[in-house]
């Protein structure tokens, strides 16, 4: 068996395609959030790393929060195309809460998708992670915030939250 590769990007729907452009078998796994908790998310992450690495306040810059506004929607809207461009056996959609809420099992499903054994240590550690998670202080608050355009991407949420996570689902965009 080849030694799997696992990548995590967030926000680049270009890199996804050119990788499935030169690595057709490849399979992708799609955690998708409330665009409400995610946006808020993204904006505090924004800002903060920002700030952290540059020193400057983006939001003090003309035109920087509308820009941020307008990538995350098209991020988005970019994201549930590819998906549904996907051949079935290629994709898993699953709901960030449904690691929240069931790590040991939504990850047990999603090494399962991708035929990778789940051995007993490791799933010991993804029970315990699991009760830790339960207790776990947040240490930080998002600010609210919201994009409006999400509505469709909402639904492509509603839809993961509302399945199992033993499955990949099929999600079709409005033509």
């Amino acid at each position: 068996m080849e030694k799997p590769v696992l990548l995590k990007e967030n926000e680049s729907v270009e890199f996804y395609e050119a990788l499935y452009e030169r690595q057709p078998d490849a399979r992708f796994i799609f955690v998708v959030r409330d665009p409400d908790l995610s946006i808020s998310s993204y904006q505090s992450l924004s800002l903060n790393s920002t700030h952290a690495k540059t020193g400057i306040d983006p939001t003090a810059l003309a035109g920087w929060q509308e820009a941020n506004n307008l990538f995350r929607l098209e991020e988005c809207k970019k994201m549930m195309v590819f998906y549904e461009k996907l051949p079935k056996n290629r994709k898993f959609l699953v709901a960030y809460e449904r690691f929240v809420e069931d790590i040991e099992g939504t990850t047990t499903a999603i090494l399962n998708w991708l035929d990778l054994p789940v051995n007993p240590d490791f799933a010991r550690y993804l029970s315990e992670l699991g009760q830790r998670q339960i207790t776990r202080e947040k240490g930080y608050k998002n600010e609210p915030h919201r994009i409006d355009g999400l509505d469709r991407y909402k639904e492509f949420v509603r839809v993961a939250n509302s399945a199992s996570a033993i499955m990949p689902l099929e999600w079709k965009t409005a033509k």
